[in-house]
């Protein structure tokens, strides 16, 4: 298991309230992290405080927002998300394995969605919208 991974399984697992009891969680699975190594990992998984326990929030909040698809042939696609939001969908992309996908760049608000040769622009990108509208990081 990847430390990203252990993160999201003990915040939907756990009710977590501070940043030290996830590091105290996450020793208990055997993973060592520090305070400043966690705030990092919480950032780029979409991570947020919400009433005053932390949740995965990046995804869902930019999944519930008009993502604009903009396709760039012969095989980019240009996600626009709200800002904040694309380092979250971006890591789900690459998580979700989708073959399709060679890679991602995520900047803010955007992500950059490269394909492999031989896939389809408008078939992958009917493929993420459907995929991408009940995304649910785990």
């Amino acid at each position: 298991m990847h430390i990203d991974d252990a993160i999201l399984q003990v915040i939907e697992k756990q009710s977590i309230d501070t940043q030290t009891a996830l590091v105290n969680a996450l020793a208990e699975l055997e993973f060592r992290v520090t305070q400043p190594q966690l705030s990092r990992h919480l950032k780029k998984l979409g991570v947020r405080k919400v009433r005053g326990r932390y949740a995965v929030v990046g995804v869902q909040a930019a999944a519930k927002s008009q993502l604009d698809f903009v396709l760039s042939p012969p095989n980019m696609i240009v996600i626009k998300t709200l800002p904040g939001h694309a380092n979250a969908l971006a890591y789900n992309l690459e998580m979700n394995q989708f073959r399709e996908v060679a890679g991602t760049v995520a900047g803010d608000d955007t992500v950059l969605v490269a394909l492999r040769a031989g896939f389809e622009l408008e078939a992958t990108t009917r493929k993420l919208k459907k995929r991408l509208a009940g995304v649910v990081l785990h």
